[in-house]
C-alpha cells in the first residue's frame, strides 16, 4: 500500500515537472488591448531600433498579441516598452 502511494506521487511530480516545462518552452506574448499589434512593432522598429526589435518572434494581428524570445537580450526592454504603449487614449475607454 505505502508503495503504491510512493509511485502515484512520483507519477504526480513528473506529470506536473513536465507540465511545468511544457509551459517553459512556449514563447512569452504580450497581449495588446488598446494598441494595434502591427502598430506597436512597427514602434518598437522605429523607436527601439532594429537590434531590439529581433526580440520579436511573432506578431499575431487576429489575436493583437506580439511573441517575444525569453532568452533575448533585449526582450525585457520590449516588454517594457508595449506596457507603456498600450494605454488608452483620450477617447477610448
Amino acid at each position: 500500500m505505502k508503495i503504491q502511494r510512493l509511485l502515484a506521487l512520483v507519477c504526480s511530480a513528473i506529470l506536473l515537472g513536465l507540465c511545468a516545462a511544457a509551459r517553459a518552452a512556449e514563447p512569452p506574448v504580450v497581449a495588446l488591448r488598446f494598441a494595434a499589434a502591427a502598430d506597436a512593432f512597427v514602434a518598437i522598429q522605429q523607436t527601439l531600433g532594429a537590434k531590439v526589435a529581433e526580440a520579436v518572434s511573432g506578431v499575431d494581428e487576429r489575436r493583437n498579441t506580439i511573441a517575444l524570445i525569453s532568452d533575448h537580450p533585449q526582450a525585457a526592454i520590449v516588454r517594457a516598452f508595449l506596457t507603456e504603449l498600450d494605454h488608452p487614449t483620450k477617447g477610448t475607454r
